[in-house]
């Protein structure tokens, strides 16, 4: 039996996985027992108009006007397309989001029979609520 907790940010950002891969393929014995044997990744579309303001559109300001807590009279807006485009790792208890459609699932990883841990997988959704969206959250989990 191998009872793991190999898994990063998001079940995939550390790169944690293959470990658990070779361990499983050189380890374990046939009929041995994998725990966690599954993963789900969700993610939901939401509205986080102050969480939005404090990671992205703060780097917005500068050259004169406000930019949250930095040097106002520098344009930071160079830095605003990398903050628009990278994860962040937060708990959901630490900001105020709204829901825009209930979550969706990303992907499934069977662990047992997984040979790789990459996700090129989409999800489509239709919105139920209005409302601009912020962002995506996305968690997993385990069985």
């Amino acid at each position: 039996m191998i009872v793991s907790v190999f898994t990063g940010n998001f079940l995939l950002t550390e790169d944690l996985l293959p470990s658990l891969f070779y361990a499983r393929g050189h380890f374990l014995a046939p009929r041995g027992r994998l725990i966690p044997d599954r993963a789900r990744m969700e993610v939901v579309p939401v509205m986080a108009a102050d969480y939005y303001q404090k990671h992205i559109e703060s780097w917005s300001g500068g050259g004169g006007q406000t930019a949250g807590p930095y040097d106002s009279s520098l344009s930071y807006n160079v830095v605003r397309p990398y903050a628009a485009n990278t994860m962040y790792f937060d708990k959901c208890e630490r900001f105020d989001a709204t829901p825009l459609e209930n979550p969706a699932p990303l992907m499934e990883l069977d662990l047992v029979f997984a040979a790789r841990a990459d996700c090129y997988h989409t999800t489509e959704v239709t919105l139920t609520q209005t409302g601009v969206c912020h962002g995506w959250p996305g968690w997993f989990q385990m069985r």
